[in-house]
């Protein structure tokens, strides 16, 4: 009994000195387990816990990539610090988000989501409570400019209101149909905008020759970036460019892209047309030696 009473002093101390709200009932529960898990779950919520570790553990982009990205370009390495050998390769280990870097981007996958699940298609609802405010104040407007003389005019039947979906909302006409093709990508140098026309180069693509080999020309292929977005959960928000070394979305990659494929520009500008063998490489593809 003395140390079931010593026990709860030291909880209620705990509970007190963390500012922690457990109710009564709570405290006087026989399941201590349940009661421990109440204390961690609002001393050290699992979300938080987990995003503050990630910002303490893992190095940001500009600090991995010195270490990460020669070991990508050269497997053959022992040593991860290298000095960089071309403007191509100093703008990846940098992590270089101005706008005349080199934009070297890895789509990892494509994936597809419903078209009216985009931003720009997405369909837009209203709650019934703004529903009947609407038709209260158009009954209003039809009150003041109904006529003297008593004449007919529209009016809505009190009471009315448009038909209310399962949710408890009002959908709007237009919405879009359809799948749309997404490209998961990770950016590593440079600024990407929506508008740029982008080289698309293909996993089989060598980087051991040039751009204009007969083997290179079949895997370089040609975008335009339509669209960006941030993902921010399952939420896709749409933004007008991306910078070094974030994780985003984007839409325009779809027929010229299956899987995967870098993307690469030799500036934030885009490509005007020239191919040059200082801009262009391929993050994902294994080598293979060409007759």
């Amino acid at each position: 009994m003395v140390g079931g009473r010593r026990n709860a002093e030291k909880i209620n101390k705990i509970i007190s000195t963390l500012n922690l709200k457990i109710s009564p009932r709570e405290l006087n529960s026989k399941d201590r387990n349940n009661l421990l898990s109440l204390i961690f779950t609002q001393w050290l919520p699992l979300s938080t816990a987990i995003i503050q570790t990630i910002i303490d553990v893992i190095p940001s982009p500009r600090a991995a990539q010195p270490t990460r990205i020669p070991i990508m370009l050269h497997p053959d390495l022992f040593e991860s610090h290298v000095d960089p050998k071309s403007k191509l390769e100093k703008d990846l280990y940098s992590c270089d988000a101005s706008e005349d870097a080199h934009v070297v981007a890895y789509v990892s996958k494509m994936f597809a989501i419903p078209t009216g699940q985009l931003p720009e298609h997405k369909k837009q609802t209203q709650r019934v409570d703004e529903v009947r405010a609407h038709a209260r104040e158009a009954r209003v407007r039809v009150e003041e400019n109904r006529e003297p003389s008593g004449a007919a005019s529209p009016s809505p039947v009190p009471g009315q209101t448009p038909p209310e979906t399962s949710m408890g909302e009002t959908p709007c006409d237009g919405q879009e149909v359809g799948e749309t093709l997404l490209g998961f990508a990770r950016l590593y140098s440079g600024v990407i905008h929506v508008g740029n026309t982008v080289v698309c180069v293909l996993p089989k693509y060598n980087n051991a020759v040039e751009p204009t080999h007969p083997h290179n020309k079949s895997h370089v292929v040609h975008a335009t970036v339509d669209a960006l977005y941030t993902m921010m959960g399952r939420d896709l928000i749409a933004v007008n460019s991306v910078s070094a070394g974030n994780i985003f979305a984007i839409r325009g990659l779809q027929g010229s892209i299956w899987r995967s494929a870098t993307i690469c520009t030799p500036s934030a500008a885009g490509v005007q047309g020239e191919h040059s063998e200082g801009w262009m490489i391929n993050l994902g593809g294994v080598n293979r030696q060409v007759c």
